[in-house]
């Protein structure tokens, strides 16, 4: 059962408590003190040192290829493709490859534009409409591994 938190701007998603390999995996960020922001099946997402920043750990092979997807598609594509995404590259963090990331304010339905259907026509073709904007006000997908087959994107 998936568990939806908000600590001030941040939604925060718990899906079911991690495995024993996936602990050991998140245990030496948690060990530095970095922050947990959110977790789902294949990746764990944690604050960066920069505030400005995030960084997305493989929680398996399918989190994995998900960061090397979304780091290939930001660096080729940008934000001025037809579905913008957030600046992100590979990195490595506590001597683990991650995926730095972009913070990016996660879509509510409270903020405006309030209704999905006032959001630009792309925002549908993004798994889970996981979008939100950056801290310049742009609208940003910033997981986006998997696209709707319109959105064209080579996988």
């Amino acid at each position: 059962m998936s568990k939806l938190d908000y600590q001030g701007s941040r939604q925060i998603l718990m899906r079911r408590p991690p495995t024993e390999v996936q602990e050991a995996r998140l245990a030496p960020f948690r060990d530095a003190g970095y922050e947990l922001l959110g977790r789902g099946g294949h990746r764990a997402v944690f604050q960066a040192d920069d505030p400005g920043w995030v960084f997305k750990v493989a929680l398996s092979s399918r989190g994995q290829t998900a960061n090397e997807l979304e780091s290939i598609r930001s660096l080729r594509y940008g934000k001025g493709s037809l579905i913008p995404f957030a600046d992100c590259h590979l990195s490595t963090t506590l001597g683990t490859e991650v995926l730095m990331m972009e913070w990016v304010k996660p879509y509510n339905i409270m903020d405006p534009p309030c209704r999905l259907g006032e959001l630009p026509e792309w925002v549908q073709w993004v798994d889970f409409v996981q979008v939100g904007w950056t801290n310049e006000g742009e609208l940003v997908a910033y997981d986006f591994e998997k696209l709707a087959e319109e959105a064209g994107y080579p996988s």
